[in-house]
């Protein structure tokens, strides 16, 4: 009877155990609106190294545009919203650290420049947002080894590549 009841037990906690693990995959995370629950991971590249330069520093291309891994400085920019262009070599460091960078195409509306400050300023860390002029497409999403273009803002998409790709690089650091 005894070793029944401990079956019973050891049932229940697996079956608690496995539907909080669901429910905390598939539950959106904070700032994400109820109907994107996908994750979008973008395509992969491969990853370039984490080779510590100093700015300006001579360096073989990066393997994507924008770089997604690859030669960086031992600085990072600060997250959130920036006017500037950030140097590659810097935005990677923050990519390496588990960040995200969202960089757009100058020339993009301001009610799309808006909407993406918007999500920028859903986190307290871990993204940035900056101007690029070297875009083929208006908008691209960063993160260690992974990219997004896009043409047109999709706020699922977007979400959903954060939420995939954040605090995953390769030299976590916490908030």
């Amino acid at each position: 009877m005894r070793r029944n009841t401990l079956k019973i037990i050891g049932g229940i906690v697996i079956a608690a155990v496995i539907g909080i693990g669901l429910v905390w995959r598939f539950v959106p995370k904070s700032g994400t609106p109820k109907e994107c629950v996908n994750i979008n991971e973008g395509i992969f590249i491969a990853d370039g190294g984490n080779k510590h330069v100093e700015l300006g520093d001579d360096h073989p291309p990066y393997n994507s545009n924008p770089p997604t891994s690859g030669w960086h400085t031992p600085y990072t920019a600060k997250w959130g919203v920036s006017n500037d262009p950030i140097p590659n070599e810097i935005q990677t460091h923050n990519l390496e650290h588990g960040g995200i960078a969202i960089q757009y195409k100058q020339g993009i509306s301001n009610e799309t420049k808006q909407k993406l400050e918007e999500i920028v300023k859903r986190y307290t860390s871990k993204v940035l947002m900056a101007p690029r002029e070297s875009l083929d497409r208006n908008i691209a999403l960063t993160a260690w080894t992974y990219l997004d273009k896009m043409d047109e803002f999709d706020e699922c998409r977007i979400v959903g590549f954060i939420n995939a790709h954040i605090n995953k690089g390769p030299e976590f650091t916490p908030d």
